[in-house]
């Protein structure tokens, strides 16, 4: 038995980063549905999604914030606040401190202020499973979920004239409306220990483990290690990376929580698919994730607005609306979007992602604050 929700004119899967930020940004002329799998205080029983970011926001995340006017509540910061990455290539004798401007966050409490920002005229669903999407004979869109409350789990269906889709790198709604879609992907690993470092932000580059990179982070009196490896063996990946960081000095002890998800690498204009039909795809969902830094913040955010200005130009009911106009809208506002996230990807970061150029740059300190490595150990 299935409990009929009735019509809305926008359906929101996912409420991470880019589908809160639309939800709080979309009129209250516009009945709207949102569903996401997380509880209200951002848990998430899915043993397949503990996202392992390490809560770190880049400039063009700030940059996102401030063109709408959003600044961090000090709630949300934590511990440290200076950064200089200690960038380390294995195998290679020299390393470098190289200055950076991030903010350093608690990423779950970031995630619960996003939510905290959607006004009450959002019909919120937690705890809810997205089951499956259908097109209508009328064109809408059917939505069917399950809530799970108090260990009773409740099936619901609605239409809408609009679906976008937040859900992230595994996104339903993505592989629905591009089932031949194949974008490159890693799987992001992260454990949680107790400080036994002096606080230090690092990168490591090991081509032997992994095509992307590794970091390590401070946060609160937590040392934070993650990375993104391929797919196959991406545990034994992980493990073997830990071990060769410890005969540098790194100290790990027992982990006290454990993340991992996949991740997107878009580095071809025909990954980034904003949707079709009436239907939206936003953020990670969308491909807004840069394929070198992994940064998705930013993406999230930019998208998500774009579109929310969009979807505001729609009157009462949306039932005379153009999806082709809109979709035409979207894809020409989010053209320099992409653009700058392949620049990003392939421009910006060259002395980080190419080894030749690295290798050179850490040889001969350029950029360097001070010296990252000496006698084969972290200083």
């Amino acid at each position: 038995m299935s409990v009929d929700l009735g019509e809305y004119d926008i359906a929101i899967i996912g409420l991470g980063v880019a589908g809160s930020n639309l939800a709080a940004l979309l009129q209250s002329h516009l009945k709207v549905i949102a569903i996401d799998k997380k509880d209200a205080q951002g848990h998430c029983n899915d043993e397949y999604f503990h996202k392992p970011c390490g809560g770190l926001l880049s400039e063009g995340g700030q940059k996102a914030f401030a063109k709408q006017g959003l600044n961090l509540p000090h709630t949300i910061l934590v511990k440290e606040q200076i950064f200089a990455i200690n960038t380390i290539d294995w195998h290679y004798p020299y390393a470098s401190y190289i200055q950076k401007a991030y903010i350093n966050m608690e990423r779950h409490r970031f995630d619960l202020w996003l939510k905290s920002l959607i006004p009450p005229h959002i019909h919120t669903f937690h705890k809810a499973y997205f089951k499956r999407i259908e097109q209508t004979s009328s064109g809408d869109y059917g939505i069917y979920f399950t809530q799970s409350v108090d260990s009773q789990n409740t099936s619901y269906h609605c239409r809408a004239r609009f679906v976008v889709g937040a859900d992230g790198a595994k996104s339903h709604i993505r592989r629905w409306l591009y089932p031949q879609l194949k974008t490159p992907s890693l799987v992001c690993i992260q454990e949680w220990f107790k400080e036994s470092n002096p606080p230090m932000l690092s990168c490591i580059f090991d081509k032997e483990l992994t095509p992307s990179y590794s970091w390590s982070m401070s946060k609160d009196e937590y040392f934070i290690f993650g990375g993104a490896y391929p797919h196959q063996q991406c545990q034994r990946a992980f493990t073997l990376q830990k071990q060769r960081l410890q005969s540098l000095g790194f100290v790990f002890g027992q982990p006290l929580k454990r993340e991992a998800c996949l991740v997107l690498q878009p580095t071809r204009w025909r990954d980034f698919v904003r949707g079709k039909n009436g239907v939206f795809l936003i953020g990670e969902a969308a491909g807004f994730v840069n394929a070198s830094t992994l940064e998705g913040i930013s993406g999230a955010m930019n998208s998500s607005r774009i579109l929310s200005e969009i979807l505001n130009t729609l009157q009462v009911n949306a039932t005379s609306a153009n999806p082709t106009s809109l979709h035409r809208t979207y894809a020409k506002r989010t053209r320099l979007l992409v653009c700058k996230t392949l620049f990003r990807a392939y421009v910006r970061y060259p002395f980080m992602f190419v080894p030749f150029l690295r290798r050179f740059i850490l040889r001969f300190g350029i950029l360097r604050v001070r010296c990252g490595l000496k006698n084969k150990h972290i200083i």
